[in-house]
């Protein structure tokens, strides 16, 4: 039979540990939301620099 005192110290790790795993999913959402901001900024460099990639083939009077 645990004591009181086991009890408690069980409760409290146990609280910790779910603390612990909130704050991880908030991390988690966090890092996930900054990834995709990441990727979009990503696409639309690419996008940008393929746009002007065939401008200036255009230009030069040469096929993409």
């Amino acid at each position: 039979m645990k004591t009181d005192t086991e009890i408690t110290r069980l409760r409290q790790a146990r609280d910790e540990t779910q603390r612990a795993l909130s704050e991880a999913r908030r991390n988690l959402s966090d890092a996930q939301a900054a990834y995709a901001k990441a990727r979009k900024a990503e696409r639309a460099a690419l996008t940008a620099y393929v746009e002007a990639m065939e401008e200036n083939q255009l230009t030069k009077g040469t096929r993409p």
